[in-house]
């Protein structure tokens, strides 16, 4: 990995396995890579701090989280059967990894609510597991299909929502009422966008960008 700091100064470090993320920290040449076998290593000040193995692939990239709404940094990542959160330390946070029992089906989502953290994620026997700050599962959600996107949340009319998508449907459920709200088509793959009380898709169909509502029109 070669980066530059504030000063346009360039540093290079050599991580010894083939990259598949890495994320840049609060100073100069403090930084986490992650390998494509579930390497982990954190750089402080140029020089190795930690080390990780996890020995499998990491779903998605590494996410950099404010658990507590301190300013204080977290590494926040998932493999197919555990949720890792660690301190900048290379410590795990309390009632962490969270191990799954289904192998998850996307990449875990971490929000904030009314002050308190969250996780959600989906498995693939297409349920959707909501985790407090603690790890401590809240509720099991039934979905009716399979969920491959990383799941969004946001508010509208000042209810909380999740979307559940994958290539082709999303639902949108109210996560305070563990009900669904609305279920519609996606007419292509898609990206997500938030905006004031709404969250739009937009995607390609036939050479032309469309974007659908989350009234799904």
């Amino acid at each position: 990995i070669q980066t530059t700091t504030d000063k346009k100064e360039a540093f290079a470090f050599n991580c010894g396995f083939d990259v598949q993320d890495f994320a840049v920290l609060n100073e100069d040449k403090n930084f986490v890579v992650l390998g494509k076998k579930g390497e982990l290593k954190c750089v402080a000040n140029g020089k190795l701090k930690w080390t990780k193995k996890l020995n499998t692939s990491v779903k998605g990239k590494i996410q950099l989280i404010d658990l507590h709404q301190s300013g204080e940094q977290f590494i926040l990542l998932n493999t197919s059967n555990k949720i890792h959160l660690w301190n900048l330390s290379g410590n795990y946070v309390n009632g962490f990894p969270i191990n799954l029992n289904t192998s998850a089906s996307n990449e875990v989502k971490f929000y904030h609510w009314n002050g308190r953290s969250y996780f959600i994620i989906a498995n693939e026997k297409n349920q959707v597991l909501h985790f407090d700050a603690k790890g401590r599962e809240l509720n099991i959600i039934s979905s009716e299909i399979n969920i491959t996107r990383k799941i969004d949340v946001w508010t509208s009319r000042s209810e909380l929502y999740a979307g559940f998508a994958n290539g082709s449907s999303f639902i949108m459920y109210n996560l305070e009422r563990y009900a669904k709200h609305r279920e519609f088509q996606l007419h292509a793959p898609c990206l997500s966008a938030k905006i004031p009380n709404e969250l739009l898709q937009f995607g390609i169909k036939n050479g032309k960008l469309i974007k659908i509502t989350q009234k799904g029109i």
